[in-house]
């Protein structure tokens, strides 16, 4: 019957599309109606394969929430898929950030929703504190959940089915994260004390009176600075007036001035700032930093400072998942996660094979001394594959970055396009024309934009996109991710990262000694597999220490769970 099913989709959706499809996608929508998460390659057609299991689930079980990257997304395959769903005899929605809590209710109880993991866990928490008495007991909780009178009211119904897109970032790497939902409370006091403490912060020197660990992105005071805090706490207001107290916001004035950086992990808009997902590269203006730090950097930056937040209720992106009773996902990285996906979520992966062989050229990856002689070295290989006729897409790790870059091929005239969180609102068409001939993108992460690059016929013929990489990441699945926007459905591509001893993962995992003495002993630029090895031992041990917080997380959560229910009952 779900083959036969299936088929019948097939001809819906080229009817509806104008788009038939590919055995492979049919391939990976049966997967995934048996609850299996499938690594598909980018480029294979994940939007349609996700809409050929969501009409099966949403015939077989009501309703299913279709999960994406990003506002944009839900709303773009809700509109562009809304006729192939109409024909199935199924009504889609899509969740925004800006829908009145009406029209969120309206477009949730669709057979299909489109939405965000932000979205909907924002949601379904939000249902919690105004039906499910969270503070009570689990019969409590119950009857908030069951109550006819307040069924139509909430903004969530019931949960069926969720198939989730790059489910190895919003199953993992979003999962460490709780999602929490507060309100700010006024506090004239620590607002006084932050700024106090700052001004006494800028009279530390580093080394004297304080270390700083960018690998744990601590702040170790030391006695000489101590005595000065000592000294100064009677002139705090009076709720800061204590020794350990002051202490305190001096520590998170320092961490704010060393280890948070404008550019890279947040920026200021309109008089505000803004933290940056360091993973995506997109803005987070809903999201401020606690115990402090938010205004720490408020204060560094000379910005209004923000009322502090006060958690109401919150819950991991783990938790919320696995409360699904069918889930099933699809990414183009998932094989080097696979035995996390089963051990949280119990979630078999399956690889499905690419349509067409693949043409990629992967170049050695190449280690320079510093970061500008790694610059200019892209400047070069920039100006190189233009000059063959070919689009160019340049990885950053930082907003930062792509603007420094941005600025150097500015100064050398070299037309080109910025795309990092400040531009996002022209994302799309961005992306959709970073394949011209002779085209330089700039991009801050590739990873999860979900808009094709067609490539012209003179880059096609010229070699296809090239992508420069100019970081390795925390992960390695986000450097695939980058380099598989090139050399999709079988086009010609190439890829090589251009990497520097003062890149991030070097000074996190090296004392500056070693690489002083590296940079002044080494001829670089090398291609060593001894560096490169180097290289992905560092990720490979950063993704090790990642999991192995995701599942202890997970762990406390479940008996903090246990604990919470034995100590309410009655």
């Amino acid at each position: 019957v779900i083959d036969e099913a299936t088929a019948v989709l097939a001809v819906l959706m080229q009817r509806a599309t104008g788009r038939k499809p590919y055995l492979v996608q049919l391939m990976g929508a049966l997967a995934m109606q048996k609850g299996w998460l499938i690594e598909m390659a980018t480029g294979e057609g994940k939007t349609l394969t996700a809409a050929l299991t969501a009409v099966l689930w949403a015939w077989r079980w009501e309703r299913c929430h279709v999960v994406t990257s990003n506002d944009y997304l839900a709303e773009r395959d809700a509109v562009g898929l809304g006729e192939y769903y109409q024909s199935a005899g199924l009504r889609c929605g899509f969740i925004t950030a800006t829908m009145s809590p009406a029209e969120r209710r309206q477009n949730y109880r669709c057979a299909i929703t489109y939405t965000t993991g932000q979205q909907v866990l924002a949601d379904v928490l939000r249902d919690q504190l105004e039906f499910s008495h969270p503070a009570g007991t689990p019969s409590d909780r119950l009857q908030g959940l069951i109550d006819p009178a307040k069924a139509t009211r909430r903004l969530v119904p019931p949960l069926r089915g969720a198939i989730v897109d790059e489910a190895d970032s919003v199953l993992a790497d979003d999962a460490v994260t709780p999602l929490i939902i507060s309100k700010a409370e006024s506090d004239e006091d620590l607002k006084s004390a932050t700024m106090m403490a700052r001004k006494l912060a800028r009279g530390f020197g580093i080394g004297q009176d304080f270390s700083v660990d960018e690998v744990r992105r601590a702040v170790v005071l030391h006695e000489p600075a101590q005595e000065v805090i000592r000294t100064a706490e009677a002139t705090f207001p009076p709720s800061w007036r204590a020794a350990y107290r002051v202490a305190y916001l001096v520590t998170k004035a320092l961490a704010a001035q060393h280890l948070y950086r404008r550019g890279r992990h947040y920026v200021v808009v309109e008089g505000k700032v803004v933290i940056v997902d360091e993973r995506t590269g997109r803005l987070m203006p809903q999201t401020s930093w606690s115990d402090g730090l938010h205004q720490a950097v408020e204060a560094k930056e000379g910005v209004d400072l923000t009322d502090p937040t006060k958690a109401s209720i919150k819950m991991t992106f783990q938790t919320y998942f696995r409360s699904y009773p069918r889930l099933a996902g699809m990414s183009g990285t998932l094989v080097d996660i696979a035995d996390e996906f089963w051990r949280i979520y119990e979630l078999p992966m399956g690889r499905i094979p690419p349509r067409l062989p693949r043409q990629h050229r992967r170049d050695p990856d190449r280690i320079f001394a510093s970061a500008e002689a790694r610059w200019q070295a892209v400047m070069t290989e920039i100006e190189h594959q233009r000059a063959r006729g070919r689009a160019v897409l340049v990885g950053t790790r930082s907003i930062e970055d792509s603007q420094l870059l941005g600025a150097k091929l500015a100064r050398e005239g070299i037309d080109h396009v910025v795309l990092n969180a400040l531009e996002h609102d022209h994302e799309a068409l961005i992306v959709k024309q970073a394949g011209i001939a002779g085209r330089v993108t700039i991009a801050t992460n590739m990873a999860g934009r979900g808009t094709d690059i067609i490539l012209d016929d003179v880059a096609m013929a010229a070699g296809g996109l090239h992508v420069i990489g100019t970081e390795r990441h925390d992960s390695r699945r986000v450097d695939a991710q980058l380099v598989g926007r090139a050399s999709r459905q079988g086009e010609p591509g190439s890829s090589v990262f251009l990497l520097s001893l003062e890149d991030t993962l070097m000074r996190e995992a090296l004392p500056e000694w070693w690489r002083e003495w590296a940079q002044r002993t080494l001829r670089l630029p090398v291609v060593s597999y001894g560096w490169l090895a180097f290289f992905r031992v560092r990720q490979w041990q950063l993704e090790r220490r990642s999991s192995a917080l995701r599942i202890s997380l997970l762990l406390h959560e479940q008996k903090l769970e246990k604990a919470l229910s034995f100590a309410t009952r009655r």
